[in-house]
């Protein structure tokens, strides 16, 4: 078995293919696969490999809707799986849409090498030979596998029609570093500039759909997740990053414009730069991000100072301190008006019932609910909805 795993990783540092051993639901790294490869990311993608391969003798070869191909030979108690190998270049906003879709985080996305069809053939047969102790020959493995329409000619083809098109409407993809200057701008917490380059690069950008407002939306949901991302990895809260990124996403379905898009795009990821902003001026400590991501997801439920700090390995008193410290704010009261701030969303843009909204956000009675509402916001829970039916009526 050792002779033939360093067999496969020569293959893998020759040929720049990632291999991945599978023993039952063990899956273990034999040439480069880590978290940014979609095998390693994703079981669904796994499992359809190893159940395919194991009900055919030749070894299985996919090609999925991006264009990449993945392989994967059976032999006795093992699978190994090798890829991606994409068979087409892709563009930065392609690639991103081909990781998101088998769950690889933006922080370990990468770009794989395009292979031609001769060269993934190749790999396969040389890897079903060191696995097997046999070789198929092109012929089967196509005809296996119905990769007919696997041709170079046409890959060429397709390719050379693509580019004449967007030569003909004046079309250019833009490039890596301009994108990367964008989400630069997001980690350095610059709104205006970010807002600036997002339109600078709109006129450069590959079609996404024929469809005029889709080609726009599609864009739009690009951008704010690839933004959010790089809020998280400037220290934004994943909570703050992940509600404002759902946010805006889906306040696309009520664009009706490409320039309401465009506009909404702007807000989002200048919003998003404005987080990173805040969060470098207020210098806060890395467990109270963790105590607010923690907030944010168990708001609803009673949450106990002790069950906190546990779950961030601290002591209640110590977390208690660091909290006001950092933030001004005593974490009860921090968590008292989280709520309220969901409660206001929740007034402003549902129909529940103030009953309903109060108990929705964790407070356990209706007059407590109240009283602590008109606390923090100078009003009552019934007036704080008709003030906001009120502006809505009037901006109409």
């Amino acid at each position: 078995m050792e002779r033939l795993l360093q067999n496969l990783e020569s293959i893998g540092r020759i040929s720049g293919i990632e291999f991945v051993m599978m023993h039952g639901e063990q899956i273990t790294a034999v040439f480069g696969a880590d978290e940014s490869n979609p095998i390693c990311t994703s079981p669904e993608l796994r499992g359809y490999l190893v159940d395919n391969s194991e009900h055919q003798a030749a070894p299985f070869l996919f090609l999925d809707s991006h264009g990449v191909a993945f392989g994967c030979v059976s032999h006795e108690e093992q699978a190994f799986l090798f890829g991606p190998m994409p068979c087409k270049s892709m563009s930065p906003t392609e690639n991103h849409v081909f990781c998101n879709f088998y769950g690889v985080d933006a922080a370990h996305e990468k770009f794989f090498p395009r292979y031609t069809a001769d060269q993934i053939l190749a790999a396969t047969r040389l890897a079903e030979g060191i696995i097997t102790g046999k070789e198929c020959s092109d012929e089967e493995l196509i005809k296996s596998n119905h990769l007919d329409h696997l041709s170079d000619t046409e890959i060429q083809h397709a390719h050379i029609l693509l580019r004449l098109q967007e030569e003909e409407r004046e079309i250019y993809h833009h490039t890596f570093t301009e994108e990367l200057a964008i989400l630069n701008c997001v980690k350095e917490g610059k709104p205006e500039e970010v807002r600036k380059r997002s339109m600078a690069t709109d006129r450069k950008m590959g079609r996404l759909s024929n469809n005029e407002m889709n080609h726009w939306k599609y864009a739009a949901v690009v951008a704010i997740t690839l933004c959010s991302r790089a809020a998280m990895q400037s220290g934004v809260s994943p909570a703050t990053a992940y509600h404002f990124s759902d946010l805006f996403i889906q306040k696309l379905d009520d664009c009706h414009s490409v320039a309401a898009v465009i506009s909404l795009r702007n807000k989002a990821v200048s919003l998003l730069a404005e987080q990173v902003q805040m969060k470098s001026r207020n210098r806060m400590d890395g467990y109270v991000d963790q105590c607010i991501d923690y907030i944010a997801k168990h708001y609803r439920d009673k949450i106990y100072l002790d069950e906190l700090a546990s779950a961030l390995g601290l002591s209640g008193n110590y977390l208690s301190k660091l909290f006001a410290k950092e933030t001004g704010v005593k974490l009860q009261d921090y968590i008292v008006q989280y709520r309220v701030k969901r409660a206001q969303e929740l007034l402003q843009s549902t129909n529940m019932s103030i009953i309903d909204i109060g108990i929705y956000v964790g407070f356990p009675s209706q007059s407590y609910f109240g009283r602590v509402f008109k606390k923090y916001t100078g009003s009552t829970p019934m007036k704080y909805r008709n003030d906001c039916m009120w502006r809505e009526c009037s901006a109409e």
